[in-house]
């Protein structure tokens, strides 16, 4: 996760930290308290804290600069995963009894309340923040847009049963990534299209992640090559080999 200048990383099994400040050297943070004994999601930045939920047991650490953690209220339940933005943090409910809820809080992890969601049958596993609006991905390809910070929802197209997907957005575009290719909608996940990589067997389905302009995708496979996929204007997509999308970052 990347706020307060400095990019964090939190060890899933130890609770161990790094930080960066450009990303080509790392130092190390100091451990999560009692990190070893959870299992912890990728910390997420809301514009004032990192937060990093236990899905094991539902605690809740933040930081203000990725450094030093302090323990807040558990989460009512426990949670795959946590998502930060708009001084806003909201984790998802794990499959069983929490299936078609989110949990959110307003005062940086201090407090959280539980809010349902359209879709009651499955677990939400995977929520973004694009500057304006929010959207949810459940096990079930349910997806679910809020615009008030996450008070309510409404229901978007479903996607079908997807395998590790990662999502990233802007405006009222979404793409969603798995290892199989990708999904794009430009009516803020009213719709649906497939989007095709350019090598599918490349293993696609790692981090996704935009600027606003460019979305880049980072593939599973280690032998496989960064993909740049550019929105335009026009809503057109065109996919560009690596060498090629840096000259147009540049």
């Amino acid at each position: 996760s990347f706020g307060a200048d400095w990019f964090v990383i939190v060890g899933y099994s130890s609770g161990k930290v790094w930080r960066s400040r450009g990303g080509k050297s790392w130092i190390r943070g100091v451990d999560i308290p009692w990190g070893g004994y959870h299992r912890w999601s990728a910390p997420a930045y809301n514009g004032r804290v990192f937060c990093s939920v236990s899905e094991w047991t539902g605690a809740c650490v933040v930081s203000d600069d990725g450094d030093v953690w302090t323990s807040f209220s558990s989460l009512p339940s426990i949670s795959h995963n946590v998502c930060g933005g708009n001084g806003t943090l909201v984790a998802g409910g794990y499959n069983g009894s929490e299936n078609g809820k989110v949990f959110v809080s307003d005062d940086d992890g201090f407090s959280w309340r539980t809010v349902l969601m359209p879709s009651s049958v499955s677990s939400y596993r995977a929520i973004k923040f694009d500057g304006s609006s929010w959207l949810a991905l459940a096990t079930d390809g349910s997806t679910a847009i809020s615009i008030d910070k996450c008070s309510s929802w409404t229901a978007g197209a479903s996607v079908g049963v997807l395998n590790e997907p990662s999502m990233a957005g802007t405006g009222s575009d979404w793409l969603i990534s798995d290892k199989y290719g990708g999904l794009a909608s430009f009516d803020n996940a009213q719709s649906w299209q497939v989007i095709d990589y350019p090598v599918a067997a490349e293993g696609f389905g790692g981090t996704l992640e935009t600027d606003g302009y460019v979305f880049i995708t980072v593939p599973s496979a280690q032998n496989s090559k960064t993909r740049f996929i550019n929105t335009m204007s026009d809503k057109l997509i065109k996919k560009m080999d690596n060498e090629d999308s840096k000259k147009k970052l540049q």
